[in-house]
């Protein structure tokens, strides 16, 4: 283990630099002032090296913290303590972490050793790369500040961990091709319990004019359109970052993401005697063109933000049959999308 010093406006602190097999690097901090908003001449800010011989990523998955705050001002709350992260490598980006997400006034409270709780990321830091020889910029500070005069909480032995690097495993997806036509129904094979079923798909740009428009959505099977499956849907990019989710928009309980035009609203999905779901009004925002990742499974699912990482809980299937349908007014020329896929 090697130490080295960082740079504090109040204290000198050490960053403790772990390497391994699994070569995690941490930065501890020794006892830290948190005092006022962001930007405060008097919150404590330190700067870190990035020393070790690999490239590490930060996100949800790979940063790891732990610690112990302190109350000192009257009213504080723990989830007005906030630490910003920024780095060298990614100028004008950060990441605001909230270690204790919790309310009500307190003495002393650990920081529950896991994934740090993400409160706010500006740019790209967030699934980025950090290359080797960058520098951290750490800023410890309060959303609400209950004193002017002095700090509000401290922290001790607060640490951050950072995963090296691990390749991007593409998961394993079923190939829909581009989106050429529209709209487009693909019946989708058994999703077992427990399960999370991909598929690949090249979409089309989707801007803000109002003749732009992406919808994608699932479906009960053309054989009875009465069945009301409990789905879930995650749109990930290339690069394993989530764009949507969806839960119960659809009809039913049936998913929908929809891309692009807010004046135009689409006519709301309508089977059977299924409940309908929401017009169809482009609540996702915009959409790059490129080549994506949808992940389909059954409530309850997780999708965390990087990294591919879905997971659900459920004990029960999705039988084969059931659609997923992709409504656009934008395509991919290339090849379409039809028929049935069997797996």
């Amino acid at each position: 283990m090697t130490n080295i010093i960082l740079r504090t406006s109040t204290l000198a602190v050490l960053a403790s630099v772990a390497v391994s097999a699994f070569a995690q690097q941490t930065f501890t901090f020794g006892s830290t002032n948190s005092w006022g908003a962001p930007g405060d001449s008097n919150n404590v800010t330190q700067l870190a090296f990035n020393p070790v011989g690999t490239a590490y990523l930060m996100g949800a998955s790979a940063t790891k913290i732990s610690g112990t705050l302190e109350s000192v001002a009257s009213g504080n709350w723990p989830e007005d303590s906030v630490v910003r992260l920024s780095n060298s490598a990614f100028p004008g980006s950060s990441v605001v972490l909230r270690p204790i997400p919790s309310i009500g006034s307190f003495t002393t409270l650990p920081v529950v050793p896991g994934p740090a709780f993400y409160f706010a990321s500006v740019g790209t830091l967030v699934g980025g790369l950090v290359p080797i020889g960058s520098t951290w910029d750490v800023e410890f500070y309060e959303t609400f500040d209950d004193s002017t005069s002095f700090n509000d909480a401290i922290w001790q032995s607060l640490s951050f961990a950072t995963q090296a690097v691990a390749p991007l495993v593409i998961p394993t997806s079923i190939d829909l091709g581009c989106l050429t036509s529209s709209p487009t129904f693909t019946d989708m094979p058994q999703i077992d319990a427990g399960q999370i079923k991909w598929f690949k798909i090249k979409l089309p740009a989707v801007g803000a004019s109002a003749t732009d428009y992406l919808d994608i959505s699932t479906a009960p099977q053309v054989a009875d359109l009465n069945t009301n499956y409990d789905t879930e849907i995650g749109l990930y990019d290339a690069s394993g970052v989530r764009i949507a989710t969806a839960d119960d928009a659809g009809a039913g309980l049936y998913s929908l993401i929809t891309f692009g035009d807010t004046v135009n609203f689409r006519l709301a999905h309508t089977y059977g005697t299924l409940s309908p779901g929401f017009p169809p009004d482009g609540f996702d925002g915009l959409l790059a063109g490129g080549t994506y990742y949808l992940a389909v499974s059954r409530f309850n699912v997780t999708f965390n933000p990087i990294e591919f990482s879905v997971t659900t809980d459920s004990l029960v299937s999705i039988p084969a049959g059931v659609r997923l349908l992709m409504d656009s007014i934008v395509f991919v020329p290339s090849q379409a999308i039809t028929g049935t896929v069997t797996f």
